[in-house]
C-alpha cells in the first residue's frame, strides 16, 4: 500500500541525491547525452507528441543517474 504522494516524495528525495552526484561525476559525454535528450524532448513537445516526450523525459532521469556512475542509483531511477 503505497500512495502516490509517498512515491512522489521518495522519487524527489532520491532525485536530489542523483542530481548532486551527477553534478560531481558527469563527464562531457554524459552531459552531451543529456543535452541531446533535452533537445529531443523540446522537439517532441513542439510537435505535440506528449506520449513520446514523456518517454524521453523518463530516459533523461536514467541518463542523469548513469552520470553518477553508481549502478544502484540507476536501478532505483529505473524502478521509479
Amino acid at each position: 500500500d503505497i500512495s502516490l504522494t509517498q512515491l512522489t516524495e521518495a522519487r524527489l528525495w532520491i532525485e536530489a541525491v542523483v542530481v548532486r552526484e551527477a553534478c560531481l561525476s558527469a563527464d562531457a559525454a554524459a552531459l552531451a547525452h543529456m543535452e541531446e535528450n533535452v533537445a529531443q524532448a523540446a522537439a517532441l513537445t513542439k510537435a505535440g507528441k506528449m506520449v513520446e516526450k514523456t518517454q524521453v523525459n523518463i530516459e533523461f532521469h536514467i541518463l542523469l543517474a548513469k552520470a553518477t556512475d553508481n549502478p544502484v542509483l540507476v536501478m532505483m531511477m529505473k524502478a521509479l
